[in-house]
């Protein structure tokens, strides 16, 4: 069963600025931010998202758990169409993990258990031992003054947050963005294993291919406005798919990558994250 399914999505431009005093003139207010999407990711499973900057990716995960209503076509959430769940249940069920970590004020151990205790549960100290673990802050102190974390142990901290609410599908959003390479790859490995033992799905947005590596599965590229995939995530660490849009997308990251490497010192011609770059991930990441 599909833990999350959408269906024939579209999206206007104008739906998303509505209640906006500009809305009526926005410059291409009619466009189409999501052009006929369908994708589902299954229970336990993970289905990456890529694509341009500003493309829709992120209006894509927030149509899983109703903060964007579709123009046309449906979300679903375990078969069940999202406008039938009631919201609070739906939006713990299909939690959003969004780019800029929410704070709440306090220490590391109230940030972690204030939406739980929304929820009408109190964690144990194991439990929030167990998520913190998780993501990678084991040795942080649930006293600490969450306001004096870095803004990638913030990022992490509302991720554990996320798993402490028991969801069925995880909605992440860059969950990597703020992190280096190898500790964003520990992160996934260590998700992966978590929500992999509960059957819990994964709907991940990244910007970078070489996150892949760490996730598996599948991925789709949003470009455009349309879906392009899904394909295996080997078939994209290993070059990219034969689909000639997410080549000459995969292409555009690879020379981009190389430029900034170049204006870092690093030599011409050095692999980057996409394509062969982003398999010689995987190597480091294996036992």
């Amino acid at each position: 069963m599909a833990a999350v399914r959408l269906e024939a999505v579209r999206v206007r431009a104008a739906d998303l600025l509505r209640g906006r005093a500009d809305a009526e003139d926005a410059a291409g207010a009619e466009a189409l931010v999501l052009d006929g999407v369908s994708l589902a990711c299954e229970e336990g499973g993970v289905l990456a998202v890529l694509g341009e900057s500003g493309g829709g990716k992120s209006t894509l995960l927030r149509l899983c758990n109703r903060l964007v209503e579709p123009s046309a076509g449906r979300a679903l959430v375990e078969e069940r169409p999202v406008e039938e769940w009631p919201l609070p249940a739906l939006r713990r069920h299909a939690v959003l993990v969004g780019q800029r970590a929410v704070s709440f004020g306090g220490s590391v151990g109230d940030e972690l258990s204030l939406p739980a205790r929304w929820a009408g549960r109190t964690p144990s100290e194991e439990s929030l031992r167990e998520v913190l673990g998780v993501v990678g802050l084991g040795r942080l102190s649930l006293e600490r003054d969450a306001a004096r974390l870095s803004g990638g142990e913030r990022t992490r901290l509302g991720l554990a947050r996320a798993l402490l609410l028991e969801p069925r599908v995880l909605l992440l959003d860059e969950p990597t963005g703020s992190l280096d390479v190898r500790t964003a790859r520990e992160l996934l490995g260590r998700l992966g294993e978590w929500a992999r033992s509960r059957g819990v799905a994964r709907l991940v947005v990244t910007h970078r291919p070489a996150d892949l590596a760490a996730l598996g599965g599948r991925a789709v590229f949003l470009l455009g406005g349309r879906l392009h995939g899904p394909f295996p995530a080997d078939a994209v660490l290993d070059g990219g798919p034969a689909d000639p849009a997410v080549r000459a997308f995969l292409g555009t990251l690879g020379r981009a990558e190389e430029d900034a490497g170049s204006a870092n010192g690093a030599e011409p011609g050095a692999e980057s994250g996409a394509g062969r770059g982003a398999r010689s991930g995987r190597r480091e990441g294996e036992a």
